[in-house]
């Protein structure tokens, strides 16, 4: 019986060196994911990841949205997915959509104009990447620019 004790004691203790440096990995990735969060999350840039499949929906807008146009602006995008199709300019609208459905040339900056909660519209420019999966557009994550902040107006 005494055998059988010490072969749950050995198999206990080598089971917990093999955990611990998994535990420290697992500890030193999630230490690098909370520095990543962080610098999106002090970003001047509006930085989102936007969901359109199955339903769209943001998963991930930065702060730096409500200090670009109006305070509760993420919280009213997380809500209705469709707020920034209903702040952007009509002259933009077409561009809009076509990132949304994939029809536009991600590798050229996408200038656009977008109202802020005083009713003036403001300039910027964004660089967006589509996310496939088995082929097909799942998501849109972008960086977004205020150009007045880039020219120095």
């Amino acid at each position: 019986m005494s055998w059988l004790l010490g072969g749950i004691v050995i198999g206990i203790l080598l089971d917990r060196m093999i955990q611990l440096p998994k535990a420290r990995r697992i500890n030193k990735r999630i230490n690098e994911l909370e520095r990543i969060f962080q610098l999106a999350e002090n970003s001047k840039d509006i930085i989102y990841y936007f969901e359109l499949k199955p339903e769209w929906k943001f998963k991930y807008i930065s702060p730096s949205l409500d200090a670009n146009l109006g305070e509760g602006l993420v919280q009213d995008s997380y809500q209705n997915p469709f707020e920034p199709i209903e702040r952007i300019h009509p002259d933009d609208y077409e561009t809009l959509l076509k990132k949304m459905t994939g029809n536009l040339d991600y590798e050229k900056p996408i200038i656009q104009r977008w109202r802020n909660k005083e009713g003036k519209y403001q300039w910027f420019e964004e660089y967006a990447t589509p996310v496939y999966e088995k082929g097909k557009m799942v998501a849109i994550q972008g960086i977004i620019r205020v150009l007045r902040q880039m020219l120095g107006w």
